[in-house]
C-alpha cells in the first residue's frame, strides 16, 4: 500500500490534528471483500464539532473545505462537496442532540455519525457487544466514555 499523507499544522487549526490521505494503490486497499463490517456500516455521513464560537471554528472549518456555511447561532452546516456533512454546534444544541453525552473540550470533534445499511441490524450488533446505546431523533449513539472520547451515531441508509 501507498499512500500520501498531508497534515493539518495544531497551532492553525485548534479543533484537531487532520490528515488528508491520497490512496496511492486504491485497488489493494478498497477490494469488495474488506468492505464489509458487521456492524452494517457504510459511509462517515457527518463530523461533529463543538465550539464555544461558531464563527471561528466555522470558517476555519468552511476555509479547509471550501465551502460556504448554512446556519444559525446555535449550529452551523457545511456540505462537503465529496459526499457528506460537517456540522458545528455550541454546547447548549450538542447537548439538546445528545442528551446525557459530556461535550469535549472545546473546540474539538465531538460526534461522528455513520451511515448503515440496517439501523436495526447496527443496534442488535452492539448491544450483543455490550455497549451502552442511546436514540435520540432518528439515530441510536454511543456515548463518549463508549467510544475514545467522541459520540459515534449510527443512521439507516
Amino acid at each position: 500500500m501507498r499512500f500520501r499523507n498531508i497534515f493539518s499544522r495544531d497551532d492553525r487549526v485548534p479543533e484537531g490534528r487532520f490528515i488528508v490521505i491520497e490512496h496511492q494503490t486504491p485497488e489493494v486497499i478498497w477490494q469488495p471483500a474488506l468492505m464489509n463490517h458487521p456492524n452494517g456500516a457504510l459511509a462517515l455521513e457527518e463530523v461533529v464539532f463543538c465550539a464555544a464560537d461558531l464563527a471561528a471554528t466555522c470558517n476555519r472549518i468552511a476555509a479547509i473545505l471550501g465551502t460556504t456555511p448554512a446556519g444559525g447561532p446555535d449550529g452551523v452546516r457545511l456540505d462537503v462537496p465529496a459526499g457528506g456533512r460537517v456540522t458545528i454546534l455550541c454546547e447548549t444544541a450538542f447537548a439538546d442532540r445528545f442528551p446525557g453525552a459530556e461535550p469535549p473540550p472545546r473546540p474539538s470533534v465531538a460526534a461522528v455519525t455513520i451511515r448503515v445499511a440496517d439501523l436495526d441490524s447496527t443496534r442488535a450488533q452492539l448491544k450483543r457487544g455490550g455497549v451502552d446505546l442511546h436514540e435520540s431523533r432518528s439515530e441510536i449513539w454511543v456515548p463518549p466514555y463508549e467510544a475514545n472520547g467522541a459520540v459515534m451515531a449510527f443512521i439507516q441508509s
